[in-house]
């Protein structure tokens, strides 16, 4: 894979541009394009800015694009009885290759058949009523961590980008008024002690509506 500096990046033509960078966000070219517009780049931190705003200054439509051109887990999921021994040795692969190893390092060669069948219903089902793959980083999760993640999602009630607020079913709007309600209980009688100690959102993450919230109320 060839590298470029800042400046290498800031001074070339935009067809040099794209076709350095055309393949980020899932190869989804027009992000670059636009973001070729913003240039010259003080930085690596405004250069990913730069793709980041037009990606989100998109439709939802076109967001949706480089989501559904991700690489489907559950078809990689079938592929694992084929996966080779990981080498750090090897510099330049190609990208099904570098899938395949990314899932060994997480783990899911080790999976059991049970387990696999499971997530390979949980993916069907997140697929089917999302209209895109699954995602996850498996360099920052290991695949036993997956299956509850992927499990949560599909219970919530859609991507927190493109489902519109009054079609959610967000359990964390109405958990926080329960949380603020015991602070408001415990200001009006200062006989009353109340503390919310534990609080738990999943699956949390940055972009998917919570499908489940747990937290406790010790009362006294």
């Amino acid at each position: 894979m060839d590298t470029y500096s800042l400046d290498q990046l800031n001074k070339m033509p935009v067809n040099s541009f794209l076709d350095a960078l055309g393949h980020i966000f899932e190869l989804s070219p027009w992000v670059v394009a636009i973001a070729a517009q913003c240039r010259s780049f003080a930085s690596e931190k405004a250069l990913f800015a730069a793709r980041e705003n037009a990606l989100y200054g998109a439709d939802v439509g076109v967001q949706l694009k480089p989501i559904r051109a991700h690489p489907d887990l559950a078809a990689k999921l079938d592929q694992l009885p084929k996966l080779t021994e990981f080498s750090q040795q090897e510099q330049e692969q190609e990208q099904e290759q570098e899938q395949e190893q990314e899932q060994e390092r997480a783990g899911f060669v080790g999976l059991t058949l049970a387990l696999l069948e499971r997530m390979r219903a949980a993916l069907s089902a997140f697929t089917e009523r999302f209209r895109h793959p699954f995602i996850l980083s498996v360099t920052e999760h290991s695949a036993v961590d997956m299956s509850p993640i992927l499990e949560v999602r599909v219970l919530a009630s859609g991507n927190a980008g493109t489902t519109p607020a009054r079609l959610r079913k967000d359990p964390l709007p109405v958990a926080s008024e329960m949380v603020i309600a015991v602070n408001k209980l415990c200001c009006s009688d200062e006989r009353i002690r109340a503390t919310v100690g534990y609080f738990e959102v999943s699956p949390n993450a940055s972009n998917v509506i919570p499908g489940r919230v747990r937290f406790t109320i010790d009362l006294r």
